[in-house]
């Protein structure tokens, strides 16, 4: 994401602008028919101004590059870790699961 000015988005505008895309992209999620509408808003919106609903405040545009090799590693790597420490505490809760489902079964 860049400004007008072709400079990198700063923490605060990813933030607003990461919030906008909640409320308007998905309508908060509340209802899903006002999902639904938000959905389409945007598409038509898309459509029509070459532009997300959400940019067009702050005037951000994307700027897309190549995907760079050491990012895309460490969230790999980052990735797979945290699922690594996931299944090793709850493995012993789905254990348990398990026997009940058993128990109730028999």
């Amino acid at each position: 994401m860049v400004t007008p000015e072709e400079r990198a988005l700063s923490l605060q505008g990813a933030l607003v602008r990461s919030l906008r895309a909640y409320i308007v992209g998905l309508g908060l999620m509340v209802h899903p028919f006002l999902t639904g509408i938000c959905h389409v808003y945007c598409i038509w919106y898309l459509m029509r101004f070459n532009e997300a609903p959400w940019d067009t405040v702050m005037k951000t545009r994307v700027r897309v590059v190549g995907p760079l090799f050491l990012p895309v590693l460490l969230f790999t790597v980052f990735f797979i870790v945290i699922l690594v420490l996931l299944v090793l505490v709850l493995k012993p809760t789905f254990i348990q699961m398990l026997e009940m489902v058993r128990e109730l079964a028999a």
